[in-house]
């Protein structure tokens, strides 16, 4: 265009004035009217205040960067006091600089780029009611970040075509996690604009981005920035001023946006399996309520991911019923696929990983290795083979990343996340997982030596942090043995499943023991240890005996101590000896039981065995009780309660405490029995021996009931009834139930004890059966 004139400035003639022909030209002139205006000189932070303005977009229309709105010159113009004459020439200079550089056309249709609304779009009540306050009462900008498949543009379109923009809704997939390669910010702007209406864009990606923000100043637009990468492919898109609401959504979390003044981070996360199965409704139909228990088995397998659940849906119409779906979706992901690539759960998956460096991609499939659900921080610094903080940081990177969880102090996988990092090949695996193994196996060794010493010193941590410990980390002890096993590391194997052990009985973990213990017995068997394969037996054989299972019980001890008279272990052979007697002394047979623990007895005084004595006096103690001779129990139980307390051993106490109880009960001092009983509870719960805690309320429940204490004596049997179920303890279970029944006059609770009873051929199915003849 041809030049302008100079304007005249009949407010301050004295001000030269050039011409406009750039808004480099225009800024020049607003500078000098707040330097040289009929209000004297301005400073820029105090008008930017006053017209409720960023400093740094004042500056950018005084230096010429950015072009201001109609609407914001007007008001700064006023504000600096310029005369209405030279007002209207600036203004009027202003729109002859945008129309020809390309602003929107008159008349251009407000722009309606959102995507179609989701069909069968379900859940999300609070997530959308979130982006609703935002939008009634600020801020402008909302993060919605999660994992792959989670919904998030699913979420973004519902909630725009449910909002109301009157000047319209801006779209733009910035595909970065998709097939191709993420979108440049300056082309972003220059599509962004033509959506406005603008015909002429600059070529500078920043006369694009002043361009842009002009162009929706004092709009009430919508902005969805969809699948961003990363903060430097949003920041130049966003709007400049508040009217303007824009979501974005991206697998990281974007915290660079996060400090932004007001901005809102939307988390959104799977469903819980409730709305799975709601989301399969709202695709499939009825037969989603026709097969209700395959249904829920669906949402649990896709772990709530709504992608995995429409993949799912979408296989489920017109083909296989939705039993037949369930049953055969198997592990790995080839059943969360419909034949398009795009949309597989695998590839979806692989676009959260391909902008990873080497170093992380490596640490996503180390942590994917990982056996168990989930791992505290130490275990996943011995994993990846560095110390615990390079390992936060590095984790760090996956969890913004969407990839890893982290909550409660611990790292995890989604299900199929899990699934996808397994599926990918990993250099040094077996290194990392032998390192994690041996982490483990220390660790577990000193919590042991808290909760169930074996060396007379004063343990190193509270009883209390070694029992969280072990009930958090059980899970991954489970899985870490049994893959040992699996992938044939014997060593390791019996060394971490023997420090294990330990916590089995004391701890009620009677099915675990099965499973751990068989593990230990075959890597003891592949390495040829006889001692370690004899230990394994016989402490097979006391969880057998825990689960009522007699003969298999009888079956391990014989074995244990075959073998450990053939290797000449007398250790061994000693606790098999008294494994066997406790076996005895379940089915009644007493003097057996006597015999079996005074030849242990020989044994382990002859090595110098304080814990094994402690262990066989409380044994033959308990013999005593049962054939009467109460003094005889009570010396024993002394014994072993002095050599238990000088060894720390909390378990072993608490278990000797429930028994010289009840010699006192039945000796008839009932006061001293009752105190006993509370101090064996709570050393039994310090430690969480829940095996113990059960035996020792069944006695005190039977010694409230012969004090006519009914209600204390079925509370205890009810709790007692609850942990027996619990750790599967059948003998347990018979002995609540019995006293229940005894309580309440209950034929009910004495059938289903008499029916255990029998089962485990145990003599006290003819104690009840004869009660139950006598009140027919």
């Amino acid at each position: 265009m041809s030049p302008s004139p100079p304007l005249e400035n009949p407010g301050n003639p004295g001000i030269p004035v050039g011409p406009i022909d750039t808004p480099r030209d225009l800024g020049r002139e607003l500078k000098r009217w707040t330097l040289r205006g009929p209000r004297g000189p301005v400073k820029v932070a105090a008008l930017a205040k006053r017209l409720g303005m960023s400093q740094s977009t004042l500056y950018a229309y005084l230096a010429g960067t950015t072009l201001p709105s109609v609407e914001a010159l007007d008001e700064l113009l006023a504000a600096l006091g310029v005369p209405a004459d030279a007002h209207r020439q600036l203004t009027t200079a202003r729109d002859l600089l945008q129309r020809p550089r390309g602003g929107p056309r008159e008349g251009c249709a407000p722009p309606a780029e959102l995507p179609a609304d989701p069909v069968g779009f379900t859940g999300r009540d609070s997530e959308l009611a979130a982006l609703d306050r935002a939008f009634a009462e600020g801020p402008p900008l909302v993060v919605v970040a999660g994992p792959a498949g989670v919904g998030k543009t699913a979420l973004a379109v519902r909630w725009g075509h449910r909002a109301r923009f009157p000047d319209g809704c801006l779209y733009v997939d910035l595909h970065g996690y998709s097939q191709g390669e993420p979108l440049d910010p300056a082309d972003v702007l220059a599509g962004l604009l033509r959506g406005l209406g603008v015909e002429d864009v600059p070529v500078d990606v920043r006369e694009r981005g002043a361009r842009f923000r002009s162009a929706l100043a004092r709009k009430r637009l919508l902005l969805v920035l969809d699948n961003a990468l990363h903060v430097s492919q949003v920041r130049p898109l966003l709007p400049g001023g508040p009217s303007c609401f824009t979501v974005v959504t991206s697998r990281t979390d974007l915290a660079g946006l996060r400090v932004q003044p007001g901005a809102l981070h939307v988390d959104l996360r799977p469903f819980d399996p409730r709305d799975g199965v709601a989301l399969l409704r709202e695709q499939i139909g009825a037969d989603v309520d026709r097969s209700a228990p395959a249904a829920l088995r669906l949402a649990e397998r896709c772990g709530g991911l709504p992608l995995a659940l429409r993949i799912v849906a979408a296989r489920a119409r017109g083909g296989p019923s939705l039993e037949e779906l369930a049953a055969g979706l198997g592990p790995g992901l080839d059943g969360f696929d419909v034949g398009d690539p795009d949309t597989a759960v695998r590839t979806v998956f692989s676009w959260s990983v391909r902008h990873l460096d080497e170093r992380a991609v490596r640490d996503f499939r180390l942590l994917g290795a990982h056996p168990a659900h989930d791992l505290a921080p130490p275990a996943a610094a011995a994993l990846l083979g560095t110390d615990p903080a390079d390992a936060a940081r590095r984790l760090d990177v996956l969890v913004r990343a969407h990839l890893v969880q982290h909550s409660a102090g611990r790292y995890g996988m989604h299900d199929l996340i899990r699934e996808f990092a397994r599926e990918q090949p990993v250099d040094g695996l077996d290194d990392a997982l032998d390192r994690l193994v041996e982490h483990y196996t220390a660790e577990t060794a000193a919590m042991m030596e808290v909760l169930h010493p074996t060396a007379d010193r004063v343990p190193d941590l509270p009883v209390g942090v070694a029992r969280d410990w072990v009930e958090a980390e059980w899970n991954a002890l489970l899985a870490l043995i049994a893959s040992a096993a699996r992938r044939g590391r014997a060593a390791q194997t019996a060394r971490l499943g023997g420090t294990v052990q330990r916590h089995l009985d004391e701890g009620g973990r009677y099915v675990d023991a099965l499973a751990i213990l068989g593990h230990v017995h075959d890597a003891a068997r592949a390495a040829g240890d006889r001692s370690a394969e004899a230990a394994a037996l016989y402490h097979l054989g006391v969880a057998h005996l825990r689960l009522g299972r007699h003969e298999a019980a009888m079956d391990h001890h014989s074995r244990a101590i075959a073998i450990c008279r053939g290797a000449g272990d007398r250790a061994g052979e000693a606790g098999a000896l008294n494994n066997l007697g406790n076996l005895h002394e379940r089915l009644g047979r007493y003097p057996e039981a006597l015999a079996h623990y005074r030849r242990a007895l020989v044994l382990v005084d002859d090595l110098g065995l304080r814990k094994g004595r402690a262990v066989l006096l409380l044994n033959i103690g308990v013999v005593h009780t049962r054939l009467g001779d109460l003094a005889q129990a009570v010396t024993a139980y002394e014994e072993a309660l002095v050599t238990f307390s000088g060894l720390g051993d909390h378990g072993g106490c608490a278990r000797t405490l429930g028994n010289l109880a009840e010699a006192h009960h039945l000796s008839g001092r009932h006061d001293e029995a009752l105190r006993l009983y509370d101090r064996a509870l709570a050393l039994a719960r310090e430690v969480d021996a829940r095996g113990i805690e059960t035996e020792v309320l069944n006695n005190l429940a039977a010694a409230h009931l012969s004090a006519g204490e009914v209600d204390l004596a079925l509370a205890a049997h009810s709790r007692a009834l609850d942990i027996a179920r619990e750790v599967g303890d059948r003998y347990e279970q018979a002995r609540a139930l019995e006293g229940i029944g005894t309580a309440r006059g209950d034929t009910g609770c004495r059938r289903e004890a008499l029916a255990i009873y029998r089962q485990l051929g145990l003599g006290e199915a003819d104690r009840v059966a004869a009660l139950l003849a006598r009140d027919a």
